[in-house]
């Protein structure tokens, strides 16, 4: 099934947006901003863990392997977001 263009565009906008608004309420150094950038890694890093183990039974090489890179990128925010340094830049 084909997606329609203007989903995918729409999707893509609201996609940058959301990147742009958040991006800039770290860059001011938000506490409320590392709350929520730490909430939604955590929640990015289950599903793509989900994605790993579901795609398991019949694994496609490329897929499993960005998957691991995602997660190995979201436990590096993670990681660096938690730092005491940071989290003390951030007011928290």
């Amino acid at each position: 099934m084909k997606r329609p263009t203007g989903i995918v565009v729409v999707a893509i906008l609201m996609y940058l947006g959301a990147t742009l608004l958040a991006v800039g309420y770290l860059w001011r150094l938000r506490a409320w901003a590392r709350t929520a950038s730490i909430t939604c890694i955590g929640f990015g890093m289950i599903f793509a863990l989900l994605g790993i183990l579901l795609s398991l039974p019949d694994p496609f090489v490329g897929v499993l392997a960005w998957q691991v890179f995602v997660v190995a990128v979201d436990l590096g925010f993670l990681l660096y977001l938690t730092r005491p340094h940071v989290a003390k830049a951030f007011g928290t």
